[in-house]
């Protein structure tokens, strides 16, 4: 069944990758790549050989997008360093999720 012949029109979505590192408490929105500058620099941690802990916070299902959260922590020599990410993604055509 159409979406738009139920009479909702089918969401579009520009992707979204941001990060949040909690254990400086900054509101800045930073980048993936942005993000492991900020480890490497902020918290001294080695990217390339990075292990932590991953959990799901959240996971939201629409007709043509997909969106998460993840919280991150990673033990080092100074304490643990706590992360944030939020993913907001369209839903590829032939997507079995994608509802037609």
């Amino acid at each position: 069944m159409d979406n738009k012949a139920k009479g909702d029109a089918a969401v579009e979505v520009e992707p979204k990758d941001v990060w949040w590192c909690e254990t400086c408490k900054t509101k800045e929105e930073l980048s993936r790549d942005e993000m492991m500058e900020h480890l490497r620099s902020e918290h001294g941690l080695d990217t390339k050989n990075l292990t932590g802990t991953r959990s799901m916070v959240m996971h939201m299902d629409g007709d043509t997008w997909f969106s998460y959260v993840w919280s991150w922590k990673f033990e080092t020599e100074k304490g643990e360093v706590f992360l944030r990410n939020e993913t907001l993604q369209p839903r590829a055509m032939d997507d079995m999720m994608r509802y037609t």
